[in-house]
């Protein structure tokens, strides 16, 4: 690895706004945005509440306590950790540098290149190889299932060390099967193949985030860089409103050119670069790592330590958490999830276009000129042409389609979010029987449901995989295996005591999935049929409307569970070091033993796809929606004003503007 210090210091000044022409526009925006907040954060539209979506039971009957959740988006850090356990944590800037790898003779592997492959299999590669047509083309399979990820990469290795650019070679998956497949190079992949310098074609790298989540993160980098979205992959989304870190996968592109790149998107950073000869899928993670800052606790501390202990050692209910509905009372996402599902297309796009509260006044006006019209072309006209926001990309929809073709307006939005809604509904299905479940006890019972073996990847991940499987970064299929992947418990097994509530898994409901013989089988029966639904109507002509089903754990327990204490003076003191001020050993945040505001910090492990803010809840036994969390936060700062006789606020405690834990330092320079 190469690079140099100067680059290195450049990528922290621009994240920070930088010293001269970025921090004047920076500050600007900043202030902007901190009027906003301290000014108008307390006016809140109504939002969606826990109970809306089905959350109303708790494991533990411990009293809870009052704690500010995400007062700043700096108290909240997620650190993706891969199937192999390992963090994924920013720590370097530094560029790759290329390196001219010695070629072993080819005799050199001989002996390996035969344990990996047959005579048969090396025939058909020189065959093609010396294919003159297309009928003589045809890729050449190689069953690689049983291989592990470092004798993959082997024989990648050697197949490109023996061969050169006369062939490109990727790894597929078909029918539960995984295959490096083989194909003859044509002179466009061979001039790919002269420019592509490094080991393997598909470029790994860290992206840290702030405020702002992984989709749009994307969504940025991949308009900047001239190529669509779906060319980048990753294993999953990460919170908005929070200091991230995960692994991001891009095929044949350039490091140099995707640091450059980031450097001019605000709130993104990137760094640890490396090759892979797979690229990520989404589930391929084993879960993510917290660290949390609850602010301004008020409880009584022999209380809050039994609640932190009974979190520790029983866990909680694995509920959706309310990001998965969106912040909208009036149309969260599932009712719009619902309208797919019935193949009500005009129902959905009104929904997608309905007024709504507390928007910008240009998505206002957007909402009001099409109920006003219901003419596309001049709805759009309200907002800016650079606009890809859902409603703009259906709005182009039915421009190109006509104003009345709802399902080919539909199609026009990106596939990712076509399924966010369909899942919001599935997951609000799961959340209303999870509730049912907590209520018949917290005992295994005869006709639950378990794994019949713990699945390397979560089983949402598969069936997201599934309907992603055209795109263009990673063409891979994964058939679904789900009514094998579990089975009921009998009374022989409840009995035995072998098996625990947290071993058991409720189905998301689907057309291709097994439900618990018992009477929770029959709570999926009664809340679809509410909706007019069934298991099999979930099978839709348009496959993105189609719900194959998947399996989730109902009880679960964080791991490497640890929190302290910490006293801090001012309510936006900064609690918790980011991956980002570790790489320039900012100093840690201490306890400060004048302070008179008290906080947690919180530390712990959750599998893939558990919401941390449903941990939360448990602990607190309070609702974690934006609105509950401001209208407290709100309480504790007028609280905290000293106001004179007519009732005029005459002292403020200082805040600082920014969200960045030198910000103040920044401004004095």
């Amino acid at each position: 690895m190469g690079g140099n210090r100067g680059n290195f210091r450049n990528q922290r000044r621009n994240f920070r706004g930088g010293r001269k022409e970025n921090f004047n526009s920076r500050r600007k925006e900043s202030n902007r945005f901190q009027s906003d907040r301290r000014e108008n954060k307390w006016q809140t539209e109504e939002r969606l509440s826990e109970k809306d979506v089905g959350a109303n039971q708790f494991i533990s009957t411990t009293k809870g306590f009052q704690g500010i959740i995400k007062s700043r988006y700096s108290d909240f850090h997620v650190n993706e950790i891969d199937l192999d356990g390992n963090e994924a944590v920013l720590s370097e800037f530094a560029l790759p540098e290329i390196s001219e790898e010695t070629v072993e003779p080819e005799e050199d592997y001989e002996v390996e290149f035969k344990e990996l492959i047959n005579e048969e299999q090396r025939k058909l590669i020189e065959q093609l190889i010396d294919s003159k047509n297309e009928e003589e083309s045809k890729s050449v399979l190689i069953d690689v299932t049983d291989f592990d990820k470092d004798k993959r990469s082997k024989l990648h290795k050697i197949l490109r060390s023996i061969h050169g650019d006369k062939i490109f070679n990727n790894t597929i998956s078909e029918n539960d099967k995984k295959f490096i497949q083989i194909n003859k190079s044509t002179m466009k992949e061979k001039a790919r193949g002269h420019a592509w310098k490094w080991p393997h074609e598909f470029t790994y790298f860290i992206l840290h985030k702030e405020n702002i989540d992984t989709l749009q993160a994307i969504a940025l980098l991949s308009q900047k860089l001239g190529v669509k979205p779906s060319f980048f992959t990753y294993a999953g989304t990460k919170d908005k409103r929070a200091k991230t870190s995960q692994w991001i996968s891009v095929k044949k592109m350039e490091p140099n050119k995707i640091c450059q790149t980031a450097k001019k998107c605000q709130g993104i950073r990137v760094g640890n670069f490396k090759f892979e000869p797979e690229c990520l899928r989404l589930g391929c993670l084993k879960g993510n790592r917290f660290r949390i800052a609850l602010r301004s606790i008020n409880g009584d501390e022999k209380e809050i330590e039994k609640s932190l202990q009974s979190l520790r050692d029983i866990g909680f209910l694995n509920y959706y958490g309310l990001q998965r509905f969106g912040n909208c009372v009036k149309v969260p996402t599932y009712l719009i999830g619902k309208a797919l599902l019935a193949s009500d297309f005009k129902l959905a796009c009104e929904l997608i276009l309905q007024e709504r509260d507390g928007e910008p006044f240009y998505m206002q006006k957007m909402r009001k000129c099409y109920a006003e019209t219901k003419d596309p072309k001049q709805t759009l006209d309200c907002l800016h042409t650079t606009n890809t926001c859902v409603e703009a990309r259906l709005l182009h929809g039915f421009i190109k389609n006509g104003s009345t073709n709802y399902l080919q307006a539909l199609l026009n939005l990106p596939r990712n979010m076509l399924m966010l809604y369909t899942h919001a509904y599935q997951s609000l299905i799961f959340n209303k029987v999870a509730s049912k479940r907590r209520e018949l006890g917290l005992n295994v019972l005869e006709g639950d449901l378990i794994f019949t073996e713990e699945p390397k990847v979560e089983t949402e991940g598969i069936e997201i995989n599934q309907e992603l499987s055209e795109d263009e970064a990673c063409e891979e299929t994964i058939e679904s295996k789900f009514l094998t992947m579990v089975r009921h418990l009998t009374a022989d097994d409840v009995n035995s005591g072998n098996f625990t509530i947290y071993d058991i898994v409720l189905p998301l409901p689907g057309y291709d999935i097994k439900y618990p013989s018992n009477v929770v089988g029959s709570f999926y029966d009664e809340l679809l049929s509410i909706d007019e639904l069934s298991s099999e109507k979930l099978k839709n002509k348009q496959p993105v409307f189609s719900l194959t089903g998947a399996y989730r754990k109902v009880f679960v327990k964080p791991e490497n569970f640890s929190w302290k204490f910490m006293k801090y003076q001012n309510h936006d003191a900064n609690l918790i070091l980011s991956d980002y001020s570790k790489i320039f050993k900012d100093p840690e945040p201490e306890d400060d033993p004048e302070g008179k505001n008290m906080a947690i910090i919180l530390d712990f492990i959750l599998p893939s796809s558990t919401y941390a803010t449903m941990a939360l809840r448990e602990l607190m036994k309070h609702d974690t929606s934006v609105e509950s969390q401001i209208s407290l936060e709100k309480e504790i700062r007028e609280a905290s004003e000293v106001k004179d006789s007519d009732g005029i606020v005459v002292q403020k405690e200082e805040t600082i503007d920014d969200d960045e834990p030198d910000a103040k330092k920044c401004k004095t320079e």
